[in-house]
This record gives structure tokens, C-alpha cells and sequence, in this order.
């Protein structure tokens, strides 16, 4: 795509059942789960490496760097990721995997927009993207799985902040290629990423004291 775009990435999630008792070992990842993470790493640092091929050989764009440092940190973060205590139902993990990549799907250039802007706002929402992602430090995770509520860094001001600037990524992608089939795939992208999100809240330990203390989701003072 002319802009490019990541693939969405989940927060850390926590499934159905009470946390582990106080002074229980934690767990030790799986040889399979192991080789699922090798595997998913490989893939984004394939993603990696177009993104910088893209930014040496065609237009040297800040967006192509924002995409090249994301998808590095998701590649780095499938591997040192801390082992789920709890994973989630099946139809949570093709949710998940459905908002991870219904962004290759929905999403295709268009003839009309305002490419400049779209291009600055992906690229200001990309920064926002990296930090959230960061944030998430070892609860990193795609689909549903309890690996530590995170509280820390952008998590201290909404939520869901990595969900939140992503929307905002996609947003500068139709900014640029303006149509309805992308306007519509965002407003769908948008109601799968609320879905996951409430979800994650409903079963999260910890979750009802956080939500005390950031008290907005997405958008300050609306969401």
C-alpha cells in the first residue's frame, strides 16, 4: 500500500478464571508456544526488512522508519514476551487475529485524498504507536492471554492507547486515499478493535481498580 500501514497488535489480556494464588511459580513458556513466537517473529521482521528496503530504495519517508522501528519492537517483543498464566476462548483469538490483519484486507489506495496530510498524520500517530507498543514491555501479546495488567507509560493516560493510536494511524491512511470502501473498513476495524477492547476489560485481573484511576478508554473526556 501507498502509505503502509502495521498490523494491529493487541494489549495485553487477561481470560476468564481467577489469578494465580500468591507465591505460585510463574510459568514457563511451552516448547510449542516457543515455536509459535519464533515463528510470528520471523514474520514481522520480514515486514521489518520491506520497511527499510522501502525507506533505502523509494522515498526516504519518516512513516517507512515508524514502521521499520514497529514492526523490529514486535519481532523483539514475540520473543522476550512473559508466558501467558491464562489464554483466552477460540473466538477471542480469531477476533484478535481478524483486527490483526483486516488492515491488509480493507485498506487500498485511492485516486483521491489528501496525501501530504495523511501521510503526517500516519507518521505522528506511528510515534504514538512505538510508544504504546513499548509500554506494553513483556504483556505484549496478539491474541487473548493473561500476561500482567500494564499501567505504566502511555497506559497512565487511556486504556487502550495502542488501540487508540492505531485507529489514529488508519484515520491519516483515509485521509490520503479517501473512499467509502475505506472509510467503511476503518468504521468495521474500529468495531472490532471496541469489541476486543471491552472484552479485554471484562476479564483482565486487576482491571476495576485501573479503570479507577484512568477513567477514559481511547479519548480523553469522550471515550
Amino acid at each position: 500500500m501507498e502509505s503502509g500501514q502495521p498490523a494491529s497488535i493487541s494489549e495485553t489480556t487477561c481470560t476468564a478464571g481467577e489469578s494465580a494464588p500468591p507465591g505460585a511459580q510463574p510459568p514457563r513458556r511451552s516448547r510449542g508456544d516457543l515455536v509459535m513466537d519464533v515463528a510470528a517473529a520471523l514474520v514481522w521482521a520480514a515486514l521489518a526488512f520491506i520497511n527499510f528496503g522501502r525507506f533505502l530504495y523509494y522515498d526516504r519517508s519518516l512513516l517507512d522508519i515508524n514502521l521499520f522501528l514497529f514492526n523490529t519492537l514486535v519481532t523483539w517483543s514475540f520473543l522476550r514476551r512473559r508466558p501467558a498464566v491464562r489464554k483466552g476462548a477460540p473466538w477471542e483469538s480469531i477476533l484478535a487475529l481478524g483486527g490483526t490483519f483486516a488492515p491488509f484486507v480493507v485498506f487500498h489506495p485511492a485516486n483521491r485524498g489528501l496525501p501530504v496530510a495523511g501521510t503526517a498524520v500516519q507518521s505522528v500517530a506511528g510515534i504514538g504507536v512505538i510508544a504504546a507498543l513499548g509500554s506494553l514491555r513483556r504483556s505484549f501479546g496478539l491474541a487473548p492471554a493473561d500476561r500482567g495488567l500494564v499501567t505504566q507509560g502511555l497506559y497512565r493516560f487511556v486504556r487502550h492507547p495502542l488501540y487508540a493510536t492505531e485507529l489514529v494511524f488508519y484515520l491519516g491512511y483515509c485521509i490520503g486515499n479517501l473512499s467509502w470502501a475505506n472509510l467503511a473498513g476503518l468504521a468495521l476495524l474500529a468495531m472490532i478493535q471496541v469489541t476486543r477492547l471491552l472484552r479485554e476489560e471484562r476479564v483482565i485481573s486487576g482491571y476495576e481498580g485501573y479503570s479507577r484511576q484512568v477513567r477514559w478508554r481511547l479519548i480523553p473526556w469522550i471515550f
